[in-house]
């Protein structure tokens, strides 16, 4: 995973415990009217005796008026914690950047999307893999875009459906993205799970599903060996549910996907010395199907050169789409 800036650290922080923080913010001053009470009801007590009839008053005035406000706004402050934490009115996809364009041209009429992984990122899982399509003469007339998104505890967890329609939406702001035909889409490990999501929820808005072809490296079709994801990812076992096989959020995938109309081609790949993704659910549910000869769950996707089979097999599918009459 890429590091991220400290004041992006922050921010997910803060999103993704939005209650938590103010119900802390909501310490100081309960604390400080307390202090307050305490310290000067002691300083007024000490006025010499010709104030005493002034003192005795603004003392208890003080202690009484100050106190109840400090409490009431620690109260008030706590409340609006408890409530944040229940209702979460700030997206958790705030202040984030979806789509970064790793090369375009003029005239460009077909564009691919790359969409990593869990705890993936765009430089992390692909390496070279998007430059290698930047580099690739058979692609002169397309844009290639790494998406990126939120996967894991500090950049707010999100679950793959609600990843989806951040993808989504963020496609639909691009004013770029109308001039495109025709859209593939390269998506490892839960990528892929995303990438399909993103076609259900354009059907389901009314409009023709746009990727003509989804690669799907190492994608947990099936579910993935969850004890080897956490222990690769370095992530809790808790946090990736979705992803256990037997999930209801794979079997309700796995039907709506199966039902829908007009669905892209697509072609999946997995190396057979991937632990965390068996080759059985790697090419579930798949029009086309290939398992390399070597290769693990991150290594499928990090080719070095363009006649580097992790490159050369999945974007000669690609090609062949794009290029076909539709």
């Amino acid at each position: 995973m890429a590091d991220l800036s400290p004041l992006q650290n922050v921010l997910d922080f803060v999103v993704l415990h939005q209650g938590i923080v103010i119900i802390v913010l909501a310490l100081p001053p309960a604390l400080l009217a307390y202090e307050y009470r305490r310290s000067l009801g002691a300083f007024l007590a000490k006025l010499p005796a010709s104030h005493g009839a002034i003192g005795f008053p603004l003392g208890s005035l003080s202690d009484h008026f100050y106190g109840v406000l400090g409490n009431f706004l620690g109260l008030i402050l706590a409340l609006v914690g408890v409530l944040l934490a229940v209702k979460r009115p700030v997206s958790p996809t705030v202040g984030l950047t979806a789509l970064t364009t790793a090369c375009a041209h003029p005239g460009d009429d077909a564009v691919i999307l790359f969409i990593h992984g869990w705890n993936g990122d765009p430089q992390g899982t692909w390496r070279q893999f998007p430059a290698l399509a930047c580099t690739d003469a058979r692609l002169s007339s397309t844009a290639v875009i790494v998406v990126n998104y939120p996967t894991f505890m500090l950049r707010r967890n999100l679950r793959i459906a609600q990843i989806a329609d951040f993808l989504q939406r963020s496609i639909e702001a691009d004013p770029e993205w109308s001039k495109y035909r025709k859209v593939g889409v390269v998506a490892h490990s839960m990528g892929g799970l995303v990438a399909r999501e993103m076609s259900l929820l354009e059907t389901l808005s009314g409009r023709a599903s746009r990727p003509v072809i989804l690669i799907e490296m190492a994608t947990p079709h099936e579910g993935a060996n969850l004890a080897r994801l956490a222990a690769a990812l370095g992530i809790a076992e808790e946090q990736t549910e979705e992803l256990r096989g037997g999930s209801s959020f794979l079997a309700t995938l796995q039907t709506q996907w199966t039902q829908l109309t007009n669905r892209p081609k697509t072609s999946c790949f997995v190396g057979i010395h991937d632990v965390v993704v068996s080759e059985a659910s790697a090419l579930a549910d798949c029009d086309q199907k290939l398992s390399f000869p070597e290769w693990g769950h991150t290594e499928v996707v990090k080719p070095m050169a363009l006649s580097d089979t992790r490159y050369a097999l999945p974007m000669s599918d690609v090609l062949n789409s794009l290029t076909a009459p539709r």
